[in-house]
Parts: structure tokens; sequence; C-alpha cells
């Protein structure tokens, strides 16, 4: 649509009725922002008798010209940076802007419309929230002067245009939100079937378990009697040897119901280092097959610290099978759980680092790590929920749950809690007792070390 084909609509209520129909327009289209620039587009054409006119769009530092009319449809799809163009100045004054000289100013090259032979020239913003989010261009080659009516006109098509933009923008946050609030309904209703699961195998355990104590108790207490009797050496080692892993057995069951038992929320006294070694012993025989060495460096000067045991278990679990997992196809495998701590008692902290040689993680991963139902697993294998639920058990105690990683290069899990026992009682499930803060130098960290060479038939947990 060339200037020749229309004629300027100057009778202000012709031009009211005008500015109607582009609003009905923008109505019907307004689940269609392309559809809503184009009537822009046109009508800024029509209004203003212009030879053509865009409608285009401000991403950060750049503007794309999203629809067009007139002799100006060729620039559809152009994209420029908006810094020191014509457009650049409409946005900073915030109301339209007319030219009358366009020819002449170097601005308009990068607006690429030096090739439209632009006479006269007239821009008016999309300003949605006092900013600047696009604008709405028309220009000529000869009709004569636009004025300051035609810029008020012009500025009233872009204020539509702001409106069809914010539209469009919360439309889509709708959907997005929509599709959002799906996504993690379906990831609820999975993590509840899940759940279900693992309580019934919660419970299988725990009744196996039972059935297993009973008779390797029994073993335990005969190997004992059987000590008792003359003996030659061969005889007596081959004993002890029955009693020991009896009793290593029973103590493993003794783990596994001390985890599955159900209770409610209760603070106590909690050794971090026996914590630590009861979860490694239950999860001894995956380590094992899968590989991993593990190397335990536990500060035996630690002081107790109050909290909720098993829920601190259920951290330092998760924990320890997300490093097995982030593992599983590197070729050097070791995890490595440090303690120590700093400060004096009632003001100091524990901490807690867990570190492995997984494939690690990179920066825009590490920022989201502990969010709900975020996972780095393929589907099926997690769901998105462990380190949020450790996060959150960590803050119940006053505590912080910090992650240092790189890919290629292994993740550093880091537990830091606040040392507080006040007369609490000992956990029946560790038997330890709480002790006063001792300096920290008081003793040298034990270390303890399990090497396993990786088995090809090793199978990968599901982990959180």
């Amino acid at each position: 649509m060339g200037s020749n084909d229309v004629a300027a609509v100057t009778d202000p209520i012709a031009e009211s009725e005008a500015l109607a129909e582009i609003a009905r327009g923008l109505a019907g289209a307004a689940n269609d922002l392309g559809a809503s620039f184009d009537l822009l587009a046109t009508g800024a054409v029509t209004l203003l008798a212009a030879a053509g006119a865009i409608v285009a769009q401000i991403e950060g530092d750049v503007f794309h010209v999203s629809a067009a009319a007139g002799s100006l449809v060729p620039m559809i799809g152009f994209r420029a940076p908006l810094a020191d163009s014509f457009a650049a100045a409409v946005m900073g004054r915030g109301h339209a802007v007319t030219l009358n000289d366009a020819a002449s100013d170097p601005r308009l090259e990068r607006l690429f419309l030096a090739a439209f032979d632009p006479r006269q020239l007239v821009v008016a913003p999309m300003m949605a929230e006092r900013e600047g989010r696009g604008f709405v261009l028309a220009l000529n080659s000869g009709r004569g002067a636009f004025t300051v009516g035609d810029g008020l006109t012009l500025q009233r098509i872009a204020d539509y245009g702001a409106i069809a933009l914010r539209h469009g923008e919360l439309i889509k946050q709708v959907r997005d939100g929509a599709q959002q609030a799906r996504e993690r309904e379906r990831a609820l209703a999975d993590t509840m079937h899940q759940t279900e699961k693992l309580a019934a195998l919660g419970e299988l355990v725990a009744g196996v378990a039972h059935e297993l104590n009973n008779p390797l108790t029994g073993i335990s207490m005969f190997a004992q009697l059987l000590l008792d009797d003359a003996l030659d050496e061969d005889q007596r080692e081959s004993v002890r040897t029955i009693k020991r892993e009896a009793d290593r057995a029973v103590g493993v069951i003794r783990d596994l119901l001390a985890f599955s038992r159900k209770s409610g929320p209760r603070m106590v006294a909690v050794d971090l280092n026996a914590l630590i070694n009861q979860t490694l012993r239950l999860r001894a025989y995956s380590l094992q097959t899968a590989g991993v060495q593990v190397t335990a460096t536990l500060d035996p000067a630690l002081p107790a610290i109050a909290g909720d045991d098993r829920k601190l278990q259920q951290v330092l679990l998760n924990l320890i099978v997300n490093a097995e997992y982030a593992m599983h196809r590197q070729g050097t495998r070791e995890l490595t759980v440090r303690t120590m701590w700093e400060g004096g008692a009632g003001s100091g902290r524990t901490i807690v680092e867990i570190t492995d040689t997984g494939t690690g993680m990179a920066p825009e991963l590490v920022k989201h790590i502990f969010e709900p139902f975020f996972t780095t697993k393929p589907a099926g294998v997690g769901t998105g929920l462990g380190l949020s639920v450790s996060y959150g058990i960590v803050q119940a105690h006053g505590g912080t749950i910090t992650v240092r990683s790189a890919p290629g290069t292994g993740s550093t899990f880091v537990i830091s809690l606040p040392l507080r026992t006040q007369h609490l009682p000992v956990p029946a499930a560790t038997g330890r007792r709480s002790r006063s803060a001792p300096s920290p130098t008081a003793a040298e960290p034990a270390v303890s070390t399990l090497v396993a060479a990786p088995s090809p038939s090793s199978s990968v947990p599901d982990a959180d």
C-alpha cells in the first residue's frame, strides 16, 4: 500500500471510528500478537496516509521488526542495535517525535531506512510500565510534513500496541504457569506413588529384618559359647570369624530398623561421627559393588550437636547415594566424608563435607540444585525432591548446606550445623554419650578407608 493509494483521515470523528475499529480488531486477535501488530501497521498507514509503517519490538539492546505495511513490508524480520538510532532517542523521550527532514539525519542509516527514501518520519514508543518495549514508525516520501496531530494519532496506535504486547506477555505467563502446574502435579503424583512403594518396601524390609535378626543373634550367641570350649587355634579363628560376621549382619539389620522406623520429630544429642559411620554401613555393600573407594576422615574431638538424628541421617544417606550415582560412569570413584568443627562450645559450628569424583555440575545447574522437582537424572531415576528435602532439614536445624562443583571435577556438599546440646537425651540408636566441646587440637582426625574393585555387574541406585 503506497502513499498514492490512501488519503489521510483528517476528520476527528472518522479518526476516532478508525481507532475504535483498530481496538476491536485487537480484541479479536488478543491471543495472536503477530496479527495484532499487523493491524497496527496497517492502521498507521491508513490513518496517516503514510507510504509505509513498521511495528518493532525491543529485546535488550536490539530491536526487530515484527510487522510492516505499505512500502516497508520488506523490513519484516530486520534486527539492529537500538543504540544511537532515531528510535532510541524517541524511547528516551517517551512520546511521539516527528522528523520532516529525515533524509539528512544520519541516524536513519542505523534504522535501515535509507534505502526507502524517507522524507518525513514519525515514531511513537510503545511504553509499558514506564519502559520502552517497542515502537511504531511511519514514513513518507513527499506527501508533506507530518503534523503534531499525526504524532498524537500514531502515539495512540503505539499505546494500543503496548497494551497488546503486555496482554501477550500475560497470556504467555499464564500458559507457562499452567504448564508448570501440570508438570508439578504429575511429578507430585509420581512422588506420592513412589513414596507409597517405599513405605510398603520399608514395612517389608522391617519384617524381613526381624526374621533374620533372631537366627543371627542365635548364631552369634552359640559362637560365643563355642569359644569357651577346648578348640585348637584354627577352629577358634573360624568360630571368631562366624561370630564377627554374624555380629556385623546384626548391626546392619539394627541400622536398617532404626532408619525405617516411623517416628515424629525429636531433638537429641547427636554424635555426627557415629551417624556417618552408621550410614556408611548401610551403603557398604552398594558402595563396594560399585567400586567406590570410601575415605572417612572424622575428627574424634567433634562435639555432639542438638538435632533429630533420623532426619540428619536421611540427609547424609541422600548425599551419599547421589555421590554414588554421580560416579557410576567415572573411571575414578572416590567418596570422601570429612568432619571438623570451629569456634567454641555454644557458639561454634560442626562441618560435614561429602566429596565425590563424579561428573560435576555447571554453574547454571548448581544454582537450581536445591529447588523442588529439579533433577539432573533421567526420567524415572530421581524425583528431584531429595536435595530440596535435605535443604529443608538442615535449615530446620539452624544450619546451611552448600555445594561446590564444576564440570569434570566432582562435587563437594558442605553441611554446617550449630553447636547446641543443652542437656539433651542421647538417642538409643547410636548409644553414644554427649560430650562437652573439647579443643580442636585435642586429637588428630581418625581416617578409615574402604577399597573395592569395580564390578562389571554393579548396579546404580535410584537416587533423588
